[in-house]
């Protein structure tokens, strides 16, 4: 005769606490993949930044060293905000007319644009909203180059009180596209600045101070 020997289960406590384990291991979990998914956005967006400012220096200097090839006129520079700083690049080139003309500048977003919307919502205050650089080639109509601009300036050499329109520097300050929660100031958005001295080709070959037209206006 087969005798039948009690089976021993879980009792309801012992569920509850395993239970109570397997969800705390489970929000953890889940806590440090977020974590960790956001560091990794805010990287790609700080990566972004810095190839975008990057791609903007290479742009800009490239027109700079083109600049006055084949025609008198080398470039202008105008918004200035003193003597030897200034906010927009016109280059000119070819000497066949018409001349080509390229000129850069910023220009704020405008109610509409999806930019605008998202910055309305993270930055209250409007004056640290970035901006984006246009580029303009001839009578076309300017197209965008750049997001999140935060600043862009082109500062001729000084030697004393003569500016030397063969050296050009470009200081260019860009704001990631996305917040990061670590970071404290500007409203969580990092900043990357980057400068590059540019030698203006064609104007040095030409000699200093020989033509008039290249040297930047003054206020």
């Amino acid at each position: 005769m087969k005798t039948l020997r009690k089976a021993n289960g879980y009792s309801l406590l012992e569920l509850l606490i395993a239970g109570l384990i397997a969800g705390v291991i489970a929000t953890t979990g889940f806590k440090f993949y977020v974590v960790m998914h956001n560091q990794a956005l805010v990287q790609e967006a700080v990566s972004d930044t810095q190839q975008n400012s990057r791609a903007c220096i290479q742009e800009l200097s490239r027109s700079l060293q083109t600049a006055g090839y084949r025609t008198p006129v080398l470039y202008n520079l105008g918004k200035c905000g003193d003597r030897s700083t200034y906010e927009i690049l016109t280059t000119y080139y070819n000497g066949k007319p018409p001349r080509d003309t390229i000129q850069y500048f910023l220009q704020s977003y405008k109610i509409g644009e999806s930019e605008y919307e998202t910055l309305e919502r993270s930055i209250p205050d409007p004056t640290k909203w970035p901006m984006k650089l246009m580029k303009k080639h001839n009578s076309d109509s300017a197209s965008i180059f750049a997001d999140h601009i935060q600043s862009l300036q082109f500062q001729v050499k000084q030697n004393g009180s003569v500016l030397d329109s063969s050296k050009v520097s470009i200081i260019l300050m860009v704001m990631a596209s996305r917040p990061d929660p670590t970071y404290t100031t500007n409203y969580g958005y990092r900043t990357y600045m980057a400068e590059e001295m540019v030698f203006v080709r064609n104007q040095a070959l030409r000699g200093k101070g020989q033509s008039t037209t290249s040297t930047p206006p003054g206020k």
